[in-house]
């Protein structure tokens, strides 16, 4: 089996190079398989004539199945698009979410004096904690619903840190060895919950219920997204489609063997059609696939997302700086009204020298909108 996926996965490279990217459905090394095993069939068929004894005709058959087929094929193709187009876009969401979570929790903090107890951790150290997972999570998050799940060991946080040797990090990492039910995801969900109640007892920092607001609106996201996921067909469609696929298969040579050996580049066509189909509705359903991809999935957005909260905090500063004092707010409003009144001094006197040589006389606060 392991011998399998490693030629899977060479066999996948190929089809990254140009010309040979446009034939993307037989980067699926199992379609490849049964479109040469259909065509090995078809010359098999014809070599021996095996439709010389034959005394029934399959031309019924073989157009129910076309039929069956040319329906239920592009029918799972636009469920997958479907699919593919939900999962983006409440990705993008949980994003969102996140992002407005990481501003509240900055923007709303305050320097105190009082934040100097070297027995607890001040603001900016629980702020550092819970970066430490927020720049993280976009990247946990893709990868959870990836084959194989998430793995915090080969995470990377702010600093290019190792996600697992950062106090955030780590944190998580212990919750979820503890707590094995609970996904990575969850578990940092789960500390940052707990980073807000501590945030909350500091004396520089005021966290308003907006920040309780984004985390809940981003865990409702994240819901959202795994619900969408994890959604699979009805086994009961796949036997159908499975058992649709192999008939028609079996049935092809049966209704192009007069042709002789052109029959066989004719069932080639047909199967990587229909099979081309069917890897496609397979594979366009899953946004969070990894690699080059002929789709859109989440990757861009996930790096985006990872840089701006990077970017995010190595800039807090911008947003840490102190507010203005109340003496300097008070001269900046005093100068900005002495500007107006001098304006409007300026504007009554051209006014009324404009009257004294004849002009329309106006009244100043009635007829100006000064």
């Amino acid at each position: 089996m392991g011998c399998y996926s490693t030629v899977k996965k060479q066999w996948k490279k190929m089809f990254n190079y140009w010309p040979i990217y446009y034939l993307a459905p037989l980067s699926s090394l199992s379609t490849f398989i049964l479109i040469t095993i259909q065509c090995v069939w078809a010359t098999v068929f014809i070599y021996y004539e095996l439709n010389k004894d034959i005394t029934f005709d399959t031309t019924d058959v073989f157009n129910i199945l076309t039929a069956t087929l040319g329906f239920i094929l592009p029918l799972q193709l636009n469920s997958a698009l479907s699919k593919n187009k939900e999962c983006v876009d409440n990705y993008k969401n949980f994003i969102g979410d996140i992002q407005a979570f990481a501003w509240d929790i900055i923007a709303f903090r305050v320097n105190s004096e009082k934040d100097i107890d070297p027995n607890k951790q001040n603001s900016e150290e629980l702020l550092s904690n819970m970066f430490d997972i927020l720049i993280a999570m976009p990247a946990l998050a893709k990868w959870e619903f990836r084959q194989g799940g998430s793995k915090l060991e080969l995470l990377t946080t702010k600093g290019e840190r190792s996600f697992i040797k950062t106090p955030g990090g780590g944190a998580v990492y212990s919750i979820q060895q503890k707590v094995t039910a609970m996904s990575p995801v969850d578990a940092c969900f789960y500390k940052l919950l707990d980073y807000i109640k501590d945030l909350t007892q500091t004396e520089s920092s005021i966290i308003p219920e907006t920040s309780i607001d984004s985390w809940e609106r981003s865990y409702a996201s994240w819901g959202n997204v795994g619900n969408i996921r994890s959604y699979t067909r009805p086994k009961i469609f796949v036997y159908v489609l499975n058992a649709a696929l192999i008939l028609y298969s079996a049935i092809l040579p049966f209704q192009f063997a007069e042709n002789g050996y052109h029959a066989v580049w004719m069932i080639a066509i047909i199967g990587y059609f229909f099979l081309g189909l069917n890897v496609a509705g397979l594979k366009v359903g899953n946004a969070f696939a990894g690699g080059p991809q002929r789709y859109q999935t989440v990757t861009e957005t996930q790096k985006n997302a990872s840089e701006t909260l990077k970017q995010l905090w190595s800039n807090r500063g911008l947003i840490f700086a102190d507010p203005i004092s109340k003496p300097l707010l008070i001269r900046m409003q005093r100068n900005n009204t002495l500007q107006k009144l001098r304006a409007k001094t300026s504007a009554v006197q051209a006014i009324r020298r404009g009257s004294g040589n004849g002009a329309i006389q106006f009244q100043p606060y009635k007829d100006l909108k000064i």
